[in-house]
């Protein structure tokens, strides 16, 4: 974002990786390239702008002349986005072009690894495992011959996976069989656990069904989990196991407070201070994330040993302030687009309230794609160039009430209407499909509930209490005391090694750099605290610098009451 680009049809790809797409779309409009370049470029803008409805509706129009294989990617994503209960449809459009595509050679080399495997899940999520299993052996023999390493070894992977799924095994073989997927899928930088949330979803499994494979397997993840690698402080094996599912637990409950592509939430905003604004409006300047020794909650990452404690989980004498090689990051937001309550605490200038900038986004600046999937083209392809997402994803902060001793959140679009998980319940919880529970928001909230109750479940049985506290390292920096429920608040939260950190100058500050705000046309509005000096004057400069920006962003003055 450093350097202007010209606005040239020749730059398209460029101005599509740094996210400008309303510079995509006018060169789109106004350019006279061949009709299937501009649909295959207008498809990719539509993807990288998470309008899967549209770049379906658009590549599927007959006039617009789309490959097979683009149609057949477009309906296989836009069927994944969906409700299960309406994907059927997207999934028989996405196997028919998928297979007329490979059946005319009209794919690139790498792009016909791509279709392979979207065909390899479609005919899963159809029930036909057998299918997607033959189609698995034959990715690793075409392309053993090629040496081709990586690829032989995804097609090992989905025949594994998808034998341990198999609906013909009974729950030992089935769980022997998962046990050899875990064992198979050691290798660093697989996203093992996504697939299964993935292929789980489609059959129904139950993550109880799951986590018994998963703890006598030696699965070891490296890439991604840092928290994951506290099993490692303890030798004994029968700890560890015990850990094991406790860190399964969490990695469920954090999947569950994910905002994802079916969130009611479209918009989410970040309250800062009008200097670091100033800052933000720079090409070369991005928002950061901070080490959370900073935060204004003084008991930040206390309130789940409460909970622990409150659920009977651990006792007073165990040690919770674990000295960890980590250091958690974040960056907060809120569903409170213009709020006095936020105005009055952050952004302050010399400690004055209401003098900082509320910068609201649209929620694609985030990964809001679901946490399981993770299919992208490669970049070198000849077809198209849809790239690896860079988005860091965002997550709900849950409130405690510990004398009620229930958990809250607000996801849903009424914001005075809360998420409730009621510690209090005690009787026999089940995990809940989409198909055997008609109201969502009830369903969604016994499932936390049910996760909750596992993890407690597992944290008693643990004979490390200390390094159970300590494996919840990330969950801990999720919940807070309901005193801050007016805040509504979302994180985006990193676990890092120090080396990996900068310093502020001047300060014991470390922080980690996120993305420029003008990044994929997201932000929608800027407005200015009421106490703002010369806001008037101020809002004009500002109006000014956007101006040059290519977008519609609205600079408005805040009405927040303060005196």
């Amino acid at each position: 974002m450093s350097d202007e680009l010209e606005l040239s049809i020749d730059n398209f790809w460029e101005l599509l990786d740094r996210g400008e797409y309303k510079k995509c779309h006018k060169l789109l409009d106004s350019s006279d390239y061949d009709i299937s370049k501009i649909s295959t470029m207008r498809v990719a803008t539509f993807f990288r702008e998470l309008r899967y409805r549209e770049a379906y509706n658009f590549a599927f129009d007959d006039k617009n002349n789309c490959s097979n294989y683009i149609k057949g990617f477009t309906a296989f994503k836009y069927s994944c986005d969906t409700e299960v209960k309406n994907h059927i449809k997207y999934i028989e459009d996405a196997k028919s072009c998928l297979e007329e595509a490979i059946k005319n050679n009209e794919l690139g080399f790498y792009n016909k690894i791509v279709a392979q495997t979207m065909l390899i899940d479609s005919y899963f999520i159809q029930g036909d495992s057998e299918k997607s299993f033959s189609l698995a052996k034959s990715i690793v023999h075409e392309y053993y011959t090629l040496d081709k390493p990586s690829i032989i070894f995804n097609g090992k992977y989905q025949i594994y996976l998808i034998d341990a799924f198999n609906p013909k095994y009974s729950s030992e073989e089935k769980k022997r069989k998962l046990i050899q997927f875990f064992n198979y899928s050691k290798q660093e930088r697989y996203k093992t656990f996504d697939d299964i949330i993935k292929y789980s979803k489609y059959l129904k499994y139950k993550p109880s069904d799951l986590i018994e494979a998963f703890t006598e397997s030696n699965f070891s993840y490296e890439d991604g989990y840092l928290e994951y690698r506290l099993l490692e402080e303890t030798s004994d094996e029968k700890e560890k196991k015990q850990l094991k599912h406790i860190w399964y637990w969490q990695f469920l409950i954090l999947a569950q407070l994910m905002i994802t592509e079916d969130s009611k939430i479209q918009e989410i905003s970040h309250y800062t201070s009008q200097s670091t604004f100033d800052l933000l409006l720079q090409d070369d300047k991005k928002i950061a994330e901070f080490s959370l020794s900073n935060a204004n909650d003084k008991i930040e990452g206390n309130v789940l040993t409460k909970i622990l404690l409150d659920n009977n989980c651990i006792g007073t004498n165990v040690n919770t302030e674990n000295v960890n090689q980590y250091i958690a990051v974040q960056t907060s937001y809120s569903r409170n687009k213009n709020s006095l309550t936020m105005f009055r605490l952050y952004g302050k200038k010399d400690d004055k309230e209401g003098t900082g900038i509320s910068l609201t986004f649209d929620r694609k600046f985030f990964q809001i794609n679901p946490i399981n999937m993770n299919n992208n083209i490669d970049k070198t392809s000849e077809d198209v160039n849809i790239v690896i997402d860079s988005r860091k994803p965002l997550f709900w902060i849950l409130y405690y009430n510990a004398e009620r001793k229930i958990l809250y959140f607000y996801p849903l679009e009424d914001e005075l209407k809360p998420y409730i998980i009621d510690l209090n319940i005690n009787i026999a919880l089940k995990w809940n499909t989409y198909s055997s529970h008609k109201d969502k928001t009830e369903m969604k909230q016994r499932n936390l509930l049910y996760s909750f109750k596992r993890l407690f479940k597992a944290v008693k049985k643990c004979n490390n209490k200390e390094l159970a506290v300590k494996v919840l390292y990330k969950l801990r920096y999720f919940i807070k005391s309901s005193d801050f429920a007016e805040e509504k608040e979302l994180r985006m939260l990193d676990l890092c090694a120090p080396e990996a950190l900068n310093v502020v100058n001047g300060t014991y500050k470390l922080y980690y750099e996120y993305k420029n705000i003008f990044e994929y046309d997201s932000l929608k509005s800027v407005i200015i605290g009421p106490k703002v000096d010369n806001k008037h004057g101020y809002c004009d400069y500002v109006k000014k610098l956007l101006a040059g920006k290519n977008n519609d962003i609205e600079v408005i003055l805040s009405n927040a009451p303060l005196a």
